[in-house]
């Protein structure tokens, strides 16, 4: 958490430089709202632009210039080495700096931050040198403005003030962010037993006990289920002599696996004993537990032994003969069928997690010729899960929309939507999908032994630009009357004292077959103060295999600045099978240019799109 007091940041910069750029372009839009004036685009070249244009481009107005001409169209970038280069936006990018705007200065920008390490001390440092375990908290960032330390809960959920590294690493605890502090913050959750208990603990003691944690601060009556109760009332009529009993009774109750005998191991559980029971007009009921586990599926006897209030202390009277149970008391658990208290059904398990768990293997048809289906409602339509069918052999199939019934018949459920199926059988994968319209889903793809072949149609893919340069090495000398030397950064053409002369240096172009050219940039520069007599030319450029030429697009450096472009392409699509392509760059030379002056051919670059996999 950052000082109020401390010095001001990169942010606070950009926004004073960019309420500088406000308020120029309110004082030109009063003066004449049509006034154009230099604007500096984020490629790094200068275009003449509306100030309000400019800015919608993401540029930068220049007030004072009305041409691009003496215009320079940088600004501070902070590399991960904590460096500071005054360069365009794009080339900042391109080496993971931080752009600090149009005109912005290097000995205005603070390049490095505060270093959070896994010890909790701090270090200033550059992003770049900062690295994990330790945190970089940011440009501008001091230490003595930042605390290295946060909360961490704690797997047994207790809480420690600590480092993030510490934390997560170390101590395999959640780290709850450096503002955090532990008073503030809640380390403990529910955490769900087997035995339908809870308690509030962290993750790691959870797991411990073998129990299901709920997450940080969830607790236990939001989330953990209560175990279901096991007990069921009975209800009974007493007559003595024909005459039905009042008063009090002492009861005890017992359960039997069968209707007689006093065997002890086939009595289940203990006895239970309840006393001073009411009986009116000769009904009475109780409620009776022996616990979950004296169901089981078998059949149960209740034996129940009476002591009337009337007679001497003492004596039980046990009456006969032992009452069946009925089903009732069954629902807690029927045959393997277990419903809890959340109306979970569970088949094989008691402890079911979802609507339906089951614990063992789903059987769905039971010979060759049982043809059975599972049906998935929800949406506007249904799903279907079938397997081994006539109409497409063994296997698993699913699909939606549409399902083969046993006798092989396309079934789609609504006609004016679209099918589709996945089948997959012995050593194969077929998808399978038709339009609106009720037809059944045809094979698109299939995918087997021999890899994956598309039936029908072609794969596409979602449009993505992509990028192919040509460096000034990539370019040979085809026509030349000035002087002309290569270096790594760039072809450089000098006036050789001859009349105006031209040179063209040309190089061939290999993009994918099918690709969609967007754009071309010449990245150049020229030092001839007349730059209508002295310019360069990139021509980008096509030959069909009869030996017809077409130009395709082209772009001057007529504006000044490193890089011109053209989106403007004629046939823009590339057919590798019927033509071959190329770019060629024309450089003008007047005598009259002084002896430094010099064209300088960096590279070009052609944009592009994709819509298919590239081989």
């Amino acid at each position: 958490m950052l000082n109020p007091s401390r010095r001001r940041t990169n942010v606070e910069c950009r926004m004073e430089r960019l309420i500088v750029a406000v308020i120029l372009l309110a004082s030109v839009k009063t003066a004449d709202a049509q006034l154009t004036r230099a604007c500096c685009l984020p490629n790094g070249s200068c275009a003449i632009r509306e100030p309000q244009v400019c800015l919608a481009q993401g540029g930068f107005p220049d007030s004072r210039h009305a041409t691009c001409d003496n215009v320079v169209c940088n600004g501070a970038c902070c590399l991960p080495n904590g460096n500071c280069a005054f360069v365009i936006p794009q080339t900042c990018i391109a080496a993971s700096g931080t752009f600090d705007g149009f005109g912005s200065l290097c000995a205005d920008v603070v390049c490095g931050g505060a270093c959070c390490h896994a010890n909790g001390s701090c270090a200033q440092s550059n992003e770049a040198s900062c690295v994990s375990p330790s945190t970089f908290q940011g440009l501008g960032a001091a230490c003595a403005n930042v605390d290295c330390e946060g909360a961490c809960c704690l797997p047994d959920g207790t809480c420690a003030e600590t480092n993030e590294p510490g934390c997560v690493q170390v101590q395999s605890g959640e780290f709850l962010g450096l503002a955090a502090t532990c008073p503030a913050s809640v380390c403990t959750g529910a955490c769900c037993l087997a035995d339908k208990t809870c308690v509030q603990t962290g993750p790691g003691s959870c797991a411990q006990f073998g129990g299901e944690y709920q997450g940080r601060e969830s607790n236990c009556g939001d989330e953990c289920p209560v175990a279901m109760p096991t007990a069921f009332t009975y209800q009974g009529q007493l007559k003595r002599a024909g005459v039905p009993l009042n008063g009090l009774i002492d009861a005890r109750f017992s359960l039997w696996m069968h209707s007689t005998g006093q065997s002890p191991e086939h009595q289940i559980g203990s006895a239970l004993a309840l006393d001073s029971v009411e009986v009116a007009n000769g009904l009475f009921n109780v409620e009776l537990d022996f616990g979950q586990d004296a169901f089981n599926g078998n059949a149960r006897w209740l034996q129940i032994e009476i002591h009337d209030h009337a007679d001497p202390p003492g004596t039980f009277t046990t009456l006969a003969p032992r009452q069946p149970l009925t089903p009732t008391p069954y629902a807690l658990q029927t045959r393997g069928i277990t419903v809890d208290e959340e109306n979970r059904v569970g088949i094989g398990t008691k402890s079911p997690a979802e609507a339906l768990t089951v614990a063992g293997n789903i059987e769905l048809g039971t010979s060759s010729g049982d043809y059975r289906q599972m049906r998935i409602g929800g949406g506007n339509s249904d799903g279907f899960i079938y397997g081994s069918f006539p109409r497409f052999g063994d296997g698993i199939h699913m699909g939606y929309n549409y399902f083969a019934d046993a006798t092989g018949g396309n079934q789609v459920i609504h006609s004016d939507g679209g099918t589709s199926r996945l089948s997959m059988g012995y050593g194969s994968i077929a998808l399978a999908a038709s339009g609106p319209g009720g037809a059944p889903p045809v094979n698109r793809v299939t995918v087997d032994q021999s890899g994956l072949v598309v039936n029908v149609g072609d794969i596409t893919i979602p449009a993505k630009l992509r990028s192919h340069t040509l460096h000034a090495f990539d370019f040979m000398t085809t026509f030349s009357y000035s002087a002309v030397y290569y270096q790594v950064d760039g072809l450089f053409v000098f006036d050789d004292g001859n009349d105006i002369s031209t040179s063209d240096y040309g190089a061939s172009l290999h993009l994918p077959d099918g690709a969609t050219v967007i754009a071309m940039e010449l990245i150049g520069n020229s030092t001839f103060t007349n730059i209508e007599d002295h310019h360069m030319t990139c021509y980008l450029g096509r030959t069909n295999f009869s030996g017809d030429v077409a130009e395709m697009a082209r772009v001057e450096n007529l504006t000044g600045g490193n890089v011109h472009q053209t989106t403007d392409i004629l046939f823009p699509t590339i057919d590798n099978d019927t033509h071959a392509y190329f770019v060629l760059v024309v450089m003008r030379v007047n005598p009259q240019a002084l002896e430094d002056d010099r064209h300088r051919l960096i590279a070009v670059r052609l944009i592009y799109s994709i819509t298919k996999p590239l081989p």
